[in-house]
């Protein structure tokens, strides 16, 4: 039996986010045009002082998303190991290892674009305390354990004979905090503390969560001074002081986990943030694995249907937000706040493909009189109708209409429910419908009762506010 307020799954609904107990999500639009000859999207920054947003291809071309141009000469880039990082002017991407050809980062200035010469050809970087850091160096399969830094003030300039600090394992990724600088390995977290790095340094190496790794590093994202990453075991938001699992807290570990089963080293795991939530869209090449979502200040999660995330950037102007979203399955780049504005300008995504809302609850219970007490029972009960609160209108002439079954066994088969689909509205309204598959105000007997709400056909919106049942309760020691 699930908490009160749970579900089972939820799919392409917002909950308690829009005027309603749950709202089905609007479609994602495309940021700019389409990016001649591009397929894929590997890796996706901004950079706020040309206020542009940058992309990478599969052929390692860079690109004025917005603008839908091409930035400088492809013999300069290389496919990327990892998220960029901004640093005194420049917008960094680190380099995926090359045997016959070790890269080094490169950039772009907001005008040209670059490559970090004297920088050691790390895979992952940040920044932190006002130094570029880039980490994992495999030529040759030496300095895997290794994270150097640039100069002050300067990504350009590096010590690579004595700027630098080894840590205990290959690492993965790394992540910057207000007062330390993680480093995510395989299977395990580090914390280097302190301000002034090598030579000379005042940092601290320590163990930090000893049982917990990053699996990509494209899953890394920040929120209010935390980092949040995906681990084959869990999805863990820390501060560097303490941590969270965020798949346990939202009961979604078991699931997590079983998603990860089936992990393989080509998968692409990729995460943003928009509006206090954490987006981590799981693919395997042009296949979606899932996507979740989960929010950061309640601590639960649902899923999304037809989020292809390879890469994400969020990007705030003054008061604006928005989270764009390159494409693991096409050269395009998606803008998602539209997932929390539905209208009928958007009842689509920017492919053409429907949001899927569905919801499957947990296993209701019906009640015993003991005394003067009605208590939960697992008893055999009669149950008669369904009702259901709701707000379902139409984009424009599509008729959305909501399809109603039940189950009476948990993760048992569904049945409609007799009645037929549930119809568009231009207002509030309730519906009614009788949980039989046969006869309209006949019972079902079951000792318990799961329902499946699925929303069919584009809509401008779709709102739910309450479900309900009545059931005739039996004598408690009835089986059949």
């Amino acid at each position: 039996m699930l908490p009160g307020g749970s579900v089972w799954n939820l799919l392409d609904f917002i909950p308690d986010e829009l005027q309603a107990a749950a709202q089905g999500r609007g479609g994602w639009t495309y940021a700019g045009s389409a990016l001649a000859s591009a397929t894929q999207i590997l890796s996706l920054g901004y950079h706020p002082d040309a206020k542009k947003l940058i992309g990478l291809d599969q052929q390692s071309q860079m690109w004025d998303v917005l603008a839908a141009t091409t930035i400088g000469s492809a013999s300069v880039f290389h496919a990327p190991s990892g998220p960029p990082w901004f640093h005194r002017g420049k917008l960094i991407f680190p380099c995926a290892f090359d045997p016959s050809s070790p890269q080094v980062p490169f950039y772009y200035d907001g005008t040209t674009s670059g490559s970090l010469s004297s920088a050691p050809d790390g895979y992952f970087g940040c920044v932190y305390k006002d130094h570029s850091v880039l980490s994992n160096n495999p030529h040759l399969g030496t300095n895997e354990n290794r994270v150097w830094f640039s100069a002050a003030g300067d990504p350009t300039t590096w010590d690579t004979s004595f700027g630098w600090w080894d840590t205990t394992g290959a690492v993965v990724a790394l992540a910057t905090l207000p007062n330390s600088l993680l480093i995510l390995h395989n299977d395990s977290t580090e914390r280097l503390r302190g301000t002034t790095p090598p030579p000379g340094s005042d940092m601290v190496l320590e163990p930090f969560m000893p049982n917990v790794g990053c699996i990509d590093p494209f899953s890394l994202a920040y929120w209010q001074q935390n980092a949040i990453f995906a681990s084959s075991s869990g999805i863990y938001l820390t501060n560097g002081v303490s941590s969270v699992d965020l798949t346990a807290a939202a009961q979604m570990k078991t699931y997590w986990q079983s998603l990860m089963s089936g992990y393989v080293t080509t998968w692409r795991i990729a995460a943003g943030i928009y509006r206090d939530h954490y987006i981590v869209s799981v693919n395997n090449g042009s296949t979606l694995v899932d996507c979740l979502c989960f929010s950061l200040q309640n601590r639960t999660a649902w899923r999304f249907s037809n989020l292809h995330g390879s890469t994400f950037a969020n990007v705030q102007v003054g008061q604006l937000e928005k989270c764009y979203m390159g494409q693991w399955n096409a050269g395009r780049v998606a803008e998602l706040s539209s997932l929390w504005s539905p209208s009928a300008s958007v009842k689509q995504d920017g492919d053409g493909a429907n949001p899927s809302p569905i919801i499957e609850t947990g296993s209701f219970r019906g009640f015993d009189r003991l005394h003067r007490r009605w208590i939960e029972s697992m008893g055999l009960q009669k149950w008669r109708y369904a009702y259901l609160d709701y707000d379902l209108r139409d984009a424009a002439s599509d008729n959305p209409t909501i399809s109603l079954s039940y189950a009476t066994t948990p993760g048992g088969a569904y049945t409609s429910v007799v009645g037929g689909s549930i119809p568009e509205t231009t207002d509030y309204g309730r519906a009614r419908r009788s949980i039989h598959n046969a006869t309209v105000g006949a019972a079902t007997r079951s000792n318990m009762m799961e329902f499946k709400l699925a929303v069919n056909g584009p809509y401008s919106s779709a709102k739910l506010y309450t479900l309900e049942g009545t059931f005739d309760p039996i004598d408690i020691g009835r089986l059949k």
